[in-house]
């Protein structure tokens, strides 16, 4: 039997909530490599045409599902790095981080500058994105629009990154972000209710040396998959064991999750008290 963390297992953990007090307040340094890995895993680097006032919109954008940890996570960006708003949509389903005025999007490209994205996807949009900064000609948008260029060196990226991937220094903030955004834990029951084996799992499209990369700092020997007849690639690893289960539990004690993804994570660590 598998669980995935969507309901309850009441033998490992009667209480849901999370104390948001009890929760360590990460330093402004920390968050800044926490929400490139976020936007990396579920973020949004836009350049859009409003036609209603014939004007070029630039946005960074993160969309989560709206819940009491993620909109916590979200005021806490806000705050600590003082910069975005955020906006409750979509029927109240979604709460969503929004970087749109000129002076915050100049702080995150800063950061972004320090910490640069990962995925091959999220650096193409953000190159897409710099074209226009300085000029929101509509013409030249347009333009620009048409030759369908924003993906263009994704693959050269890819090919680049496949070859040759050094994890880079922040990349331990960087993964707790992404992990937020991508990442699952999961538990193997046996037929009788006890713990089998602790898994987490996590995936990307296209970007092999970012699971391999994972693998790496996890010290993982886990084979990575192709889910089959998946276009683009779809990529994915499930990792478990002492070993890496260990580290996984070092890494998120000096870099914590901040969202939803946290609860999953208590249930998933608080199974290691659980005598079978």
């Amino acid at each position: 039997k598998i669980i995935i963390f969507n309901t309850i297992l009441p033998n490992i953990i009667k209480n849901r909530s999370i104390n948001k007090n009890s929760i360590l307040l990460p330093n402004k340094d920390y968050l800044e490599k926490f929400l490139v890995g976020l936007l990396d895993g579920d973020g949004c680097i836009t350049v859009f045409h409003d036609k209603s006032n014939n004007y070029l919109r630039i946005k960074i954008l993160i969309a989560l599902l709206n819940n009491e940890l993620n909109l916590y996570m979200f005021n806490l960006l806000k705050k600590k790095l003082e910069m975005g708003r955020i906006s409750i949509e979509r029927k109240d389903k979604y709460v969503i981080y929004y970087i749109e005025s000129k002076k915050d999007i100049y702080k995150t490209l800063k950061i972004l500058d320090k910490y640069p994205l990962l995925t091959s996807r999220k650096i193409c949009q953000l190159e897409y994105f710099k074209k226009f900064l300085e000029n929101r000609n509509i013409d030249n948008y347009l333009n620009i629009n048409k030759a369908n260029i924003k993906y263009f060196k994704q693959e050269d990226i890819i090919n680049k990154f496949n070859k040759n991937f050094l994890l880079p220094d922040y990349f331990n903030g960087w993964l707790s972000g992404f992990i937020e955004a991508e990442g699952n834990f999961k538990l193997i029951l046996y037929k009788t209710g006890g713990i089998k084996s602790r898994q987490f799992q996590i995936g990307q499209n296209n970007d092999k040396y970012l699971l391999l990369a994972i693998k790496t700092y996890l010290n993982s020997f886990h084979k990575i998959y192709i889910d089959k007849d998946s276009n683009p690639l779809h990529y994915r690893i499930s990792i478990g064991g002492e070993i890496a289960n260990n580290n996984l539990l070092k890494h998120f004690k000096e870099n914590p999750l901040l969202g939803n993804k946290l609860l999953s994570y208590n249930i998933w660590y608080n199974s290691f008290k659980v005598k079978n």
